[in-house]
């Protein structure tokens, strides 16, 4: 009984000494289990969050496609609107690529002489002319824009009708209409179209505004125009192609 009475008293006596260090070592244990669960809670808070960021950029890039297609098809809608004039024809291509340097403003569009693209073709959009085919490979060509020195268009004055005019570009956002005499009229604000007698466009499509004029001490006026196009968000156009009645028989040149 002894033993058992000192084993018990011996047994009180650890339990005494070491409780408190027991206890903070449970204590160093729990706040350690609670660091690694709350480090796990946290790192997979984090995949989470990672995985809904990728799911909202995903939603994103597919809301940016939807609008952009909503957007080319509104366009296309527009330029498939446009009926030609009697006598032509029509081509769409997309503009893959632009350069302007030296004053040259080119763009290059997906169709070529595979697709029936010669030189010397004109080229519209939904909101006026372009410019003119320049140079032709088999699945591309490049295009001078109205803006390009080497672009001249016969034009006219809509409100004078005098159509023995050229548009022409003078390498900037603007450009001039030479060829205008001095005792027509013409005013800042009237139209610049088309005159059909380059044979490279139909009569009537829009080339711009005349911008400003004065009168010269030669037979002609100082004509400056602000083009209607907006070259820079140009996405896709329209090459004429002349029918039958529009092309001349072999041996002839325009």
């Amino acid at each position: 009984m002894r033993v058992d009475q000192h084993v018990s008293l011996l047994e009180k006596s650890v339990l005494t000494l070491f409780t408190p260090f027991q206890e903070f070592a449970d204590q160093i244990a729990d706040f350690i289990t609670g660091k690694l669960d709350s480090r796990r809670e946290t790192r997979n808070m984090k995949e989470e969050l990672k995985r809904m960021r990728e799911k909202v950029q995903s939603h994103d890039r597919i809301v940016f496609q939807l609008r952009e297609q909503m957007r080319e098809n509104a366009r296309l809608r527009e330029l498939l609107g446009l009926k030609p004039a009697p006598g032509w024809n029509m081509e769409l291509a997309e503009v893959i690529g632009r350069s302007r340097r030296f004053g040259d403003d080119l763009l290059v569009i997906n169709k070529g002489s595979r697709d029936g693209i010669k030189a010397d073709l004109g080229v519209i959009c939904d909101q006026g002319v372009v410019g003119v085919v320049w140079q032709v490979a088999p699945f591309s060509s490049k295009l001078m824009t109205l803006r390009n020195p080497s672009a001249v268009i016969a034009a006219m004055v809509e409100q004078t009708g005098y159509f023995d005019a050229y548009s022409v570009g003078t390498g900037t956002l603007s450009g001039k209409l030479e060829n205008y005499p001095n005792f027509e009229s013409i005013q800042a604000g009237q139209r610049v179209l088309t005159s059909g007698m380059d044979s490279l466009f139909p009569k009537g499509l829009a080339i711009g505004t005349v911008s400003s004029s004065s009168k010269t001490r030669q037979m002609f006026q100082k004509v400056d125009l602000v083009f209607k196009v907006d070259f820079s968000r140009l996405e896709e156009v329209m090459v004429l192609l002349p029918g039958p009645s529009q092309e001349l028989p072999e041996g002839e040149s325009k």
